[in-house]
């Protein structure tokens, strides 16, 4: 069949599975279809190298959904015409985008063009082991990538992105350049990383705390083999951009970090707040020896869930050097559910001369005896305990 023949102006939805064809005829196709396209899903084309070329992007204005999954050969999913183009790639109806099992993908687009995303709310990027970024530069008098350091640069716009899923990205080493372009991820609200190995950390020292954090409600980090730091709060300082950020987090869950050392590598004294924060879970991390820092620990007052397992922490918050000598109140007054499990080095909840009030504590699970006990009708709790996580003098359980 002559592909100059293939004219289909009215085609709103377009899935091709499992078919090995030309790259030629593919994208000839799609110049013929794409001006109302809202949906694209392609599957299992072993031969395909790339997608679409820029000029062909540019004509999906309507594309509302696209999903490309299985193509063991495809490099790129946009392919640039002209290395000297400078035209930005707008997909202005886009807000669902899904890339999976992609394994020698190099980059979304790799070119000198910005990509701009502006209606993106969702967005996957799953087992492209061999990604380089998002979007990468690419030097054409010495044929190179230019610039492979970060998933996420200034050349990619998401200013209303609110999902992010990114795992299996085995040489991701960072997520964000320390320059983003304008307004992007300042609406994010979910972020999920997992099977990375080579990440270090998640939030480094860089603007993308006051983007991100502005936003973001659920975080959750699974199985980096490298991780080291979260939250890298030690350059960030509030004289600097003369406001606090109130952040609107309310859930961590993070499991199967073997090197992670702290959650928040300093304590944000204020310039960062996490009064939001609902529910916490933390599950093998055996080199994490504390949980939250002083500032934090004392403001959880919307804490609901806290959950610990097998971790090598020593104690749940830790001292500041403001507290040092004095006694610190902690107040929970929402926490139903606390589970300190298989801990094995845990010494205190916090270090230093302090209380705790535990209004609505309905059950507390402690592995020291592998021990399981309910609150009674009053919130109180009796218990064991051989180590000095908990004074009668110094808890409350109060129903």
């Amino acid at each position: 069949m002559n592909c100059m023949q293939v004219v289909l102006p009215s085609l709103e939805e377009l899935q091709l599975c499992w078919m090995n064809v030309d790259i030629k005829w593919l994208t000839l196709v799609s110049s013929f279809c794409v001006k109302k396209l809202k949906k694209l899903i392609i599957q299992g084309f072993d031969n395909l190298v790339f997608l679409f070329s820029s000029c062909v992007a540019r004509g999906m204005v309507m594309l509302e959904r696209l999903e490309i999954r299985e193509c063991k050969r495809m490099r790129e999913i946009i392919v640039t015409e002209n290395a000297e183009e400078n035209e930005n790639l707008i997909f202005p109806q886009l807000n669902h985008l899904s890339i999976e099992d992609l394994h020698n993908l190099v980059a979304f687009y790799l070119g000198n063009c910005i990509v701009e995303f502006p209606s993106l709310e969702d967005l996957e990027v799953l087992n492209c082991p061999e990604l380089k970024g998002f979007t990468v530069k690419y030097s054409e008098s010495t044929s190179c990538i230019v610039d492979m350091q970060t998933l996420f640069n200034e050349q990619v716009a998401f200013p209303n992105l609110k999902r992010l899923t990114i795992t299996h990205l085995k040489n991701l080493e960072i997520i964000w350049h320390n320059k983003l372009y304008a307004n992007s991820f300042c609406r994010l609200i979910s972020l999920k990383v997992e099977n990375c190995e080579k990440l270090s950390t998640v939030f480094p020292c860089t603007d993308i705390l006051g983007k991100v954090l502005k936003s973001l409600e659920v975080l959750s980090i699974y199985r980096c083999g490298s991780l080291e730091g979260i939250f890298e709060i030690a350059e960030f300082n509030v004289k600097q951009t003369h406001a606090v950020i109130d952040t609107k987090f309310k859930e961590l869950n993070i499991e199967g970090l073997p090197r992670l050392k702290h959650v928040w590598n300093k304590d944000p004294q204020g310039t960062l707040t996490f009064h939001d924060l609902e529910s916490v879970k933390v599950s093998c991390c055996g080199s994490l020896k504390n949980l939250f820092p002083a500032s934090i620990g004392k403001n959880l007052l919307q804490l609901q869930k806290l959950h610990l397992y097998l971790c090598g922490v020593e104690e749940i918050v830790t001292m500041g050097e403001q507290e040092a000598g004095a006694i610190v109140s902690f107040e929970f007054p929402q926490v139903t559910s606390l589970k300190l499990e298989v801990l094995p080095t845990l010494q205190c909840f916090y270090p230093g001369k302090h209380t705790t009030m535990w209004k609505m504590l309905k059950k507390f699970y402690f592995s020291h005896f592998n021990l399981v006990k309910e609150a009674d009708g009053r919130g109180q709790l009796d218990f064991p305990v051989r180590l000095p996580l908990f004074s009668t003098k110094k808890v409350q359980f109060v129903s």
